[in-house]
């Protein structure tokens, strides 16, 4: 299940040499058309609507087109992937102090919430009332778990993080939200125009406790629970009422519950389905897959990382994380996965921080200093390790690196066992400290901080790692707190520099992935930011 939720705030990296195979923009002078049902590709049913609750299938596809953030970022036919441009949305405008630590928000007039009678999904009190700055406040604080929310018992968010160091907010008036920081935190305009931070209705938590069964917002398309079969289609329809005049063009978006690359196959080549992702050995390959539609080149976010549990012997000795980081061979990878697209990757950082060249004075291959950093932590005969991993659910590509790595850490004397699980359970077991090691495409936010906050700050949910490292930890608040972009970024790569060199995080490869549509999919790229469905302003020539 390499799927493009994991993929969120990338460079395009090797892709960025590979043109799609058709153009993805519509010709000047197009007219919309309205119309017609856009289907689109889901593994598996979302085990709950609510972003700060879910075990393994998030339900962030669908939110997509339910909800609205208070900003987004442009996507389109003339937005490259990993181009990150700020554009309203709740939101009309904003400000934020010189300081970073004042965020204002002025929300534009007129937008509702979608009516919630008539789809079998009825909220009492929620019929298309208008959206307010009260509702911003109540959302931030159920996802930040403060405000009203300090002292309940509900879990703790997934992405808390997002309102880090949060101090209050205020709302002047119905149309104006101030959010405050005790302390500069910049990355707070980009997590504003995250999709996994939309603005909710308190209503759908006053009747139900949480968001987990229920899905209404002021996004283009609406769940029809009638029409929709748990385990076979979710059927998300237009909302009349959207606040954006004239759109969206489709009448509907139908997410397909297609779990196996046969069925996906066989649906996009009937044009059952319209969108689809896949892997490909070669870019000459993935263009004769499919000859009549457009194809386009994307890169995993970040890369794959290797979870190793730092809180137990031996991954806790420095000399066996970095007998491991000199036994990776990253030209291997390359070589073998993706037929050579592969590239080097560091850990904190999205592709462009670093060059390859840059990299490569970091991250090296040096299997008999690997073999005598072994020896000197008392491994010279060896060292037994387990490896988990969620069978056939990460794709092919992920399978084969798995095994890749198997193969190289023998080559050192690390000799370890695959160990599959299904994924709720994997997910489960290396979320704590129960596992050894694990290869996993690195999922992440808009912003830079969610991978290096998100997966070496002692303070965060997504530390699977278990890494605690005093001076790191100075480096990520600093960089959370500078407020000069040029500077923040240079503390960023210092940081990244840090965790590489003291092998407090491994990459393994950042592999290219593909995106294929039907050639009368109109008006339509996917964007980093917005993944898999940014299909608001796109329509059907057929």
């Amino acid at each position: 299940m390499a799927r493009l939720w994991l993929a969120l705030l990338l460079s395009l990296m090797a892709a960025a040499c590979v043109s799609p195979s058709q153009s993805s923009s519509t010709r000047s002078g197009d007219t919309p058309t309205s119309g017609g049902t856009l289907n689109i590709r889901v593994a598996d049913d979302p085990d709950s609507w609510d972003l700060s609750l879910f075990k393994t299938m998030p339900a962030w596809e669908g939110h997509t087109l339910a909800y609205n953030s208070l900003l987004a970022f442009k996507s389109g036919p003339d937005v490259k992937w990993d181009e990150h441009v700020l554009r309203p949305e709740l939101a009309e405008r904003w400000e934020v102090s010189p300081d970073a630590k004042t965020f204002t928000f002025h929300l534009r007039h007129g937008v509702k919430f979608a009516p919630s009678t008539g789809s079998g999904n009825e909220i009492k009190g929620l019929n298309g009332r208008e959206l307010t700055a009260g509702d911003v406040r109540w959302t931030f604080e159920y996802w930040s778990r403060t405000g009203q929310f300090k002292d309940t018992k509900l879990p703790p968010g997934k992405f808390v993080q997002f309102f880090e160091g949060m101090d209050r907010i205020d709302t002047p008036d119905p149309s104006t939200v101030v959010v405050h920081f005790a302390r500069p935190f910049a990355p707070f305009l980009s997590n504003a125009a995250e999709f996994a931070n939309p603005i909710m209705p308190r209503e759908i938590y006053d009747q139900d406790g949480n968001f987990s069964k229920r899905i209404i917002g002021t996004g283009a398309f609406q769940l029809d629970e009638k029409a929709t079969q748990k385990g076979s289609v979710f059927t998300f329809k237009k909302n009349e009422n959207y606040w954006d005049t004239g759109k969206p063009y489709l009448d509907e978006v139908r997410r397909l519950v297609l779990p196996d690359e046969g069925t996906i196959t066989a649906a996009f080549s009937t044009k059952q389905l319209d969108i689809r992702e896949f892997n490909a050995e070669t870019p000459e390959q993935a263009k004769a897959r499919y000859a009549t539609a457009t194809v386009y080149p994307f890169t995993a976010p970040g890369g794959t990382i290797l979870y190793m549990n730092e809180r137990r012997p031996p991954l806790n000795d420095i000399r066996v994380r970095k007998a491991m980081a000199l036994g990776m061979n990253h030209d291997e990878f390359a070589k073998v996965l993706n037929g050579g697209q592969a590239g080097y990757a560091m850990a904190g950082v999205f592709a462009g921080y670093f060059t390859e060249d840059e990299m490569k004075q970091y991250v090296k291959y040096d299997p008999e200093q690997a073999k005598k950093l072994l020896a000197d932590a008392g491994f010279g005969n060896g060292l037994e390790m387990e490896h988990f991993f969620p069978g056939p659910a990460f794709g092919d590509v992920y399978t084969n690196g798995v095994q890749l790595f198997q193969a190289q850490m023998k080559k050192i004397g690390i000799n370890i066992t695959l160990k599959s699980f299904d994924l709720a359970d994997y997910l489960s077991r290396t979320r704590g400290n129960t596992y050894d090691l694990t290869l996993r495409p690195l999922s992440t936010g808009i912003d830079v901080d969610s991978f290096l906050f998100g997966s070496f700050h002692p303070s965060s949910g997504r530390n699977y790692n278990g890494v605690d490292d005093p001076k790191l930890t100075a480096m990520i608040d600093a960089q959370r707190q500078e407020a000069d972009p040029v500077k923040r970024r240079a503390l960023i790569k210092q940081a990244s520099v840090y965790i590489t060199e003291n092998a407090l995080g491994l990459m393994a490869y950042g592999a290219v992935q593909w995106q294929a549509w039907q050639s009368y999919v109109q008006n339509y790229r996917p964007n980093a930011a917005r993944q898999l469905v940014p299909v608001a302003a796109t329509w059907l020539n057929k």
